[in-house]
């Protein structure tokens, strides 16, 4: 508690970049501000925001100290005016100027001295009023003019406070201009019963909490306005002839709109929820109203509550989607709390699509994760991975994780997308590891379509050379035809002899082996970090160990080849660990986003080598 009161911690930031027509629009903000291309902005404890700029506002801040010297001096010059000046005047001007400037004098030392005392730097009110006192008092040319260089000094004060209120009115433009987030988790969730005047008092409250706003979604959505469908459930027998008539026409009409709402919502939610077809039915009894779901399966019409925990959840989220997204949070970004926790791994996998969806009309999607079905393998380069610190909870600014327990639903989400695709594809090229995988896929999907690997071949990681055996004898045995690629050193030529043997046993044809400079037809090519350029690579290794020196000789070079050896002896002898894969994740990277900086070199290199395996199969 004395924490909290005397600390307002920092919650959450986050770094927006500007387009050219933000950055121009900010400029005539604040003119301090000509040129900004990132924002940051974070989130205190209090809900008040700290924003900053890229790059900073050049200009220095008013301090207290340089405030006050403009003043003393400013006061010294005002009582020096009079005894220069008299000299210069008859004795009628002595006498009228010296009552005259006595006034005048007193006016500005008062208001400057008064000024001086308070210890603390001025606001832009403070030094206007200070600058003012002066020229207000100083019309005659004879005061004016010793005291205009400090009119001058009182006026630049003025204009840097006028341009750090700029700044101020810039943030607070950012803030305003931030994107909207949608927020969802569990506690959002719908629940089946609805009683009417509980919740239309909440909504006359203003209650805006997780149950009244997924509540009001379900008739939003369909353009219902719920008090007039309450005041339709709402009968009673007025003394007079056509009473029952009327409570007709009102059940009959809440009938037939509670039907033509519940039918909306079949059809809307058809073109999104892939699991099976659902059909919904809205019951108004009496102040209740229920939710009752029947799908293709079955036909009985089961409460919404219990139908499965994933069904709530994604319905639930569903309807706050289409009804908050379409207005005040439109092009907004979706932040989902583990959306697939309550969904089996077939269905967190199609939501995965549906989140694609969602992206391609507009809205960009976070979401949390703990399940590597929700991880999806052939978009690794999407995966951010969340660790703890010292400083609190931090995002990975590339996809390798900074612990141990992070990487798990990364290697659980390969090893998935591994065993899906192990038997379907009858062509595959086995090959090493995790780095070569990741390559592959990556350059794959940047070449032109004419140029990759045939669409009828997958790519196999199999964890270690030691494995391509096994995992040869495993494919064969399925009917599924391969090529192995396995590195030219001492444990890939092991590997070979072994898959040599095998070949001779499950058939030659069943089987092939290839390599990287077989492919390419290039003899330096050991391995496939050796048909990237050895600056990029460098550069790449630089981006995780910056103080190591990655500058090599002709005579390390020649000692050593391997440009991925001699980086790894730089890093570990600059205190750092290299990962062989964090560098392939840097490129991996450039490559999905098309950055000028990936060599047409390495492109040329994928093309022969996806050239070879195609004619291999």
């Amino acid at each position: 508690t004395d924490e909290f009161k005397k600390n307002d911690w920092d919650v959450a930031s986050a770094t927006f970049a500007l387009d050219a027509s933000e950055t121009a629009e900010l400029a005539k903000v604040a003119p301090l501000l000509p040129a900004v291309t990132e924002v940051s902005v974070t989130r205190r404890y209090s809900g008040k925001y700290t924003v900053g700029f890229t790059p900073s506002p050049n200009a220095n801040p008013v301090t207290q100290a340089t405030w006050g010297a403009v003043i003393k001096d400013a006061i010294k010059a005002t009582e020096s005016i009079f005894a220069k000046m008299q000299e210069a005047w008859t004795p009628d001007q002595q006498q009228q100027a010296k009552n005259q400037w006595a006034a005048a004098q007193n006016a500005v030392k008062q208001h400057l001295q008064g000024e001086a005392a308070k210890p603390t730097a001025p606001d832009l009110p403070r030094a206007i009023a200070a600058r003012d006192v002066v020229v207000t008092n100083t019309q005659d040319e004879w005061s004016r003019t010793p005291l205009q260089p400090h009119i001058d000094k009182l006026s630049t004060v003025v204009e840097a406070l006028e341009n750090q209120s700029k700044v101020a009115t810039a943030r607070q433009w950012v803030v305003d201009h931030m994107p909207s987030f949608l927020y969802f988790d569990d506690y959002d969730r719908l629940r089946a019963d609805i009683y009417l005047p509980e919740f239309i008092r909440r909504l006359d409250a203003g209650n805006k909490g997780p149950e009244t706003r997924v509540q009001a979604a379900v008739f939003k959505h369909v353009n219902a306005e719920i008090k007039e469908l309450n005041n339709l459930g709402v009968h009673s027998r007025a003394q007079n002839p056509n009473a029952d008539a009327t409570i007709q026409r009102q059940i009959d009409e809440l009938n037939i709109r509670a039907n033509s709402a519940e039918m909306t919502m079949t059809e809307k939610f058809s073109n999104w929820w892939l699991q099976r077809r659902h059909r919904f039915h809205y019951q108004f009894n009496g102040d209740y109203f229920r939710i009752w779901v029947s799908d293709d399966q079955n036909e009985s019409k089961i409460e919404f509550d219990q139908r499965s925990q994933g069904f709530q959840y994604f319905f639930s989220f569903y309807l706050l989607f289409l009804t908050e997204a379409g207005e005040q949070h439109k092009n907004c970004i979706l932040l989902l709390d583990e959306p697939g926790l309550h969904l089996h791994g077939t269905a967190q996998g199609k939501l995965i699509s549906f989140f694609d969806k969602l992206a391609e009309e507009g809205n960009q999607v976070f979401y949390s994760t703990h399940s590597p079905f929700l991880v999806d393998g052939d978009h690794l380069e999407r995966a951010r991975a969340v660790y703890e610190t010292k400083g609190g909870t931090k995002v990975s600014d590339d996809v390798w994780p900074k612990d141990n327990d992070s990487l798990f639903p990364l290697q659980a989400a390969l090893g998935y997308s591994v065993c899906q695709s192990l038997f379907i594809g009858k062509k595959q090229v086995v090959v090493e590891g995790p780095t070569d995988y990741m390559l592959l896929s990556a350059l794959n999907s940047t070449l032109p379509v004419e140029k990759r690997l045939r669409q009828d071949v997958i790519l196999l990681p199999i964890g270690g050379a030691s494995n391509f055996a096994p995992f040869a004898a495993l494919l064969s045995s399925h009917g599924v035809k391969f090529i192995a690629i396995p590195d030219s050193d001492r444990a890939g030529k092991e590997a070979k002899v072994k898959l040599d043997k095998l070949r001779k046993m499950i058939g030659p044809d069943k089987g092939r082996i290839a390599s990287y400079d077989g492919l390419t037809g290039d003899s330096k090519i050991e391995e496939l970090e050796d048909i990237i350029p050895e600056s990029y690579y460098i550069a790449a290794v630089a981006k995780d160990h910056p103080t190591a020196n990655l500058v090599f000789t002709a005579e390390e070079k020649s000692k050593t080849p391997s440009v991925v050896d001699r980086c790894k002896e730089r890093t570990k002898a600059a205190g750092g660990t290299f990962d062989k894969l964090s560098p392939i994740q840097h490129i991996v990277v450039d490559l999905h986003g098309k950055a000028a900086s990936v060599p047409p070199e390495l492109l040329v290199n994928a093309e022969k080598i996806f050239a070879g395996l195609n004619s291999l199969f």
